[in-house]
Order: C-alpha cells, then sequence, then structure tokens
C-alpha cells in the first residue's frame, strides 16, 4: 500500500460538517420534506467523489400510511477494479420517538444525529479520502432508505416487517455488482462510544470482524471493545442472507436511541474519526 499524505488523512471537522448539515434538514423519514431534500443532498454530496451515483427507487405498502416512495442511494469507485468492498448505512431517520422518556412526545420525529447521520457522515468523509487516495479494491456505497420506518416482526419472521426496507431490496437486487464483503455503520457517533463485536457478525463472518478490530488495535482506538456484544437486528442481516457477509459497527447502548434527544449534542467528532480511521484501515488493507 502506498502511503498516504495529508491530504488523504480523515478529516473530522469535515465528518462533523457533513453530520451537521443532515441535521439541519430536520427529520428525514419517509414522505418528509426533510427527507425529500435529503435524497437529493446526499446524491449530490457522494456523486463528488465517485465514479457513478445510482438511484434505487422502489415503493413499499404500509396499511397505515399507503404507497411509500423510497431511494437507495448507490456509488461506486473503482468500476475497473474487479474486487469490491461494500460500504454501508442507513439515511432515513424514525418517524417516533417511542422510546423517548417523555411519553407525550412519543409520536414525535426525531432528529437523528446519531441514528441516522453519523453513519453518513463517516462514509461520506471516507468517499472523499479515497477518492484521493484509492485502495487496490474497488468500493461500493450503499445508503439504505427505509431502514427506521416501522415496526420489526417477532423472529423467525423474514422478512423483518416493516423496517430494514432498503437493505431488503438492495439484497435482492444487488447493483452495480456483488461485492465480496461489507462493513456497516449505523450510530457510530455518539461521544464515549463503545464498539463491541456485533453477535450476527461474528456469527456469519468472524475472520472479517477480526479484520475491521484489528485495524482499530493498530491505530491505538480504544472504543473498539473485544467482548462480545448483542445480536442486533439490523441491515447486515438482508446482506449476510444474500450472501454477503456484513460486519456490524453499531452502538449497542445509545442512551438517546429512538427519543427526541437523539441529537448533535450527544456526538463527538473524534469518535466519528475513530470510526473512519479504522474503516479506512481495513480498506487500505485489502488485497486487489
Amino acid at each position: 500500500m502506498a502511503a498516504r499524505g495529508p491530504e488523504a488523512a480523515f478529516d473530522a471537522e469535515r465528518a462533523w460538517s457533513l453530520l451537521l448539515a443532515q441535521t439541519a434538514l430536520g427529520p428525514r423519514y419517509p414522505g418528509s420534506p426533510g427527507h425529500a431534500a435529503m435524497r437529493d443532498w446526499l446524491r449530490n454530496e457522494l456523486a463528488a467523489h465517485v465514479d457513478a451515483v445510482e438511484l434505487q427507487e422502489f415503493t413499499f405498502a404500509d396499511p397505515a400510511a399507503g404507497s411509500l416512495a423510497l431511494t437507495n442511494i448507490i456509488g461506486v469507485q473503482g468500476r475497473e477494479r474487479p474486487r469490491k468492498l461494500l460500504l454501508a448505512a442507513h439515511w432515513d431517520t424514525r418517524p417516533r420517538a417511542d422510546n423517548d422518556p417523555d411519553l407525550a412526545r412519543r409520536d414525535t420525529p426525531i432528529l437523528g444525529a446519531n441514528d441516522g447521520a453519523s453513519g453518513v457522515a463517516v462514509l461520506l468523509e471516507i468517499a472523499r479520502v479515497l477518492q484521493v487516495q484509492p485502495p487496490r479494491v474497488g468500493v461500493i456505497y450503499a445508503f439504505f432508505d427505509g431502514e427506521d420506518w416501522g415496526f420489526p416482526a417477532p423472529p423467525p419472521t423474514w422478512p423483518p416487517g416493516s423496517v430494514l426496507l432498503g437493505s431488503c431490496y438492495y439484497a435482492e437486487h444487488v447493483v452495480p455488482e456483488r461485492p465480496a464483503w461489507g462493513i456497516l455503520l449505523d450510530i457510530v457517533g455518539r461521544r464515549g462510544l463503545t464498539l463491541q463485536p456485533e453477535g450476527i457478525s461474528l456469527g456469519a463472518a468472524p475472520h472479517l470482524v477480526n479484520r475491521v478490530w484489528s485495524a482499530a488495535r493498530e491505530l491505538g482506538h480504544t472504543l473498539f471493545q473485544p467482548q462480545p456484544g448483542l445480536q442486533v437486528l439490523d441491515d447486515h442481516l438482508p446482506l449476510i442472507r444474500a450472501g454477503i457477509p456484513t460486519v456490524n459497527l453499531v452502538d449497542q447502548a445509545y442512551p438517546q436511541w429512538h427519543t427526541t434527544a437523539d441529537t448533535p449534542e450527544q456526538c463527538d467528532p473524534r469518535t466519528l474519526a475513530a470510526v473512519g480511521e479504522t474503516v479506512l484501515r481495513t480498506v487500505y488493507g485489502e488485497p486487489g
């Protein structure tokens, strides 16, 4: 791997500005003004760093809300490279604060600074770095819509209810080509974050989990802890079921999860940088 210059380093403040730009749009759940604005913003931001952007549009029939117009936003770098990795996050936000301690606010849409904006911000900054200093592999970026829309069905039901809508659709219609494996970022911006190996990822691809955690150790990022964590229903599950091994980087103990307190004040640029640098080290270490 060629040495990287300062211009190719992960910029924590740039990632932070990308997080704030998303929250400035307000809640970004399907059907909201913020959702429409976020779709255009994300498409334009991603297009600045990739070879091509594809809008994967689909609909979901919700019994209460009717037909939802949803869009996965897909970008690719290094189209000519035969081996590609997937980097993914969801870009929508929760339409209701169903975990809020104030019962009167539980129908209020959340801002999703951490649950939504943090993963998107880190991936966009990663895309900038990899554009400046390309790795040996191609990279597919998948920003999933409808992850946080409804409610999960009880296991072992499949599909898993009215959540993970974008990743389920992508897993059935993989574009532009099938990646070798992937990393999912979900809720990765909290101040004082601790990341544990997520249980479904460990069961499906322990060697890939080890690659990511080894990269974190090399960088001295102690927020990546070795103790195995919980199994989390998330966008990596449809990918794994479709034969794309995926490591889920997810905060398993976020106190403000699905509450109106999920605001930028909960997040930290240094956390975004630690996660972003770890993913970059992992991507740069992948053979072509």
